[in-house]
């Protein structure tokens, strides 16, 4: 069943986060498309996790990759190995989609190949999840905004999901490395 997208607009927090999605993934969906950014963030898989408990059949993963360059911080270097063995285990590589996103050509060119990259995956479904919480701005504002359009010309009456797992203070001590947190 494909609900009304202009029905309801609204924020889920805490336990009512993972009570929404335990609860709307059990309904009568079609197919569910799942975006996140993989990142060295370590809130990055959180969403996910909240995902891969409610065990839904009829859900595809995609999973967008940055090319970041950690060779000054052996710290965030890890941080990522540590996510990326993580998502092997919440999600087996034959059950996901990877696309490599290059950030360091700059965020309009990494959000464009985002964008495009994800046009293959769009048709066909009943809800769209973008987790931003591994994406930079500068990718993700851009994505979203050309996905709407795309639901919107298309006319199927997809439901369109951004979910993120946010931190303000955490999020004040990540320092900008490259000009892709710039949307265009």
């Amino acid at each position: 069943m494909i609900r009304d997208r202009f029905e309801a607009y609204f924020l889920r927090k805490g336990s009512d986060f993972d009570k929404f999605w335990r609860e709307y993934l059990r309904s009568d969906l079609g197919n569910v498309l799942f975006v996140m950014g993989l990142s060295f963030d370590p809130r990055s898989l959180e969403c996910l996790k909240v995902f891969r408990t409610c065990n839904p059949q009829n859900i595809r993963y995609v999973i967008l990759s940055y090319d970041h360059d950690f060779a000054d911080s052996p710290h965030m270097a890890r941080m990522l190995e540590n996510n990326k063995r993580d998502l092997e285990s919440l999600i087996p590589a034959g059950e996901r989609h990877e696309i490599e996103i290059a950030m360091m050509k700059g965020g309009q060119s990494a959000s464009v190949d985002a964008a495009k990259a994800l046009e293959s995956h769009l048709e066909g479904c009943s809800d769209i999840v973008i987790d931003v919480t591994g994406m930079p701005l500068g990718v993700y504002f851009p994505m979203v905004r050309s996905i709407l359009q795309s639901i919107k010309s298309s006319g199927a009456g997809t439901n369109l999901h951004i979910t993120v797992s946010e931190n303000p203070q955490l999020d004040s001590k990540i320092a900008e490395i490259s000009d892709s947190d710039k949307p265009s």
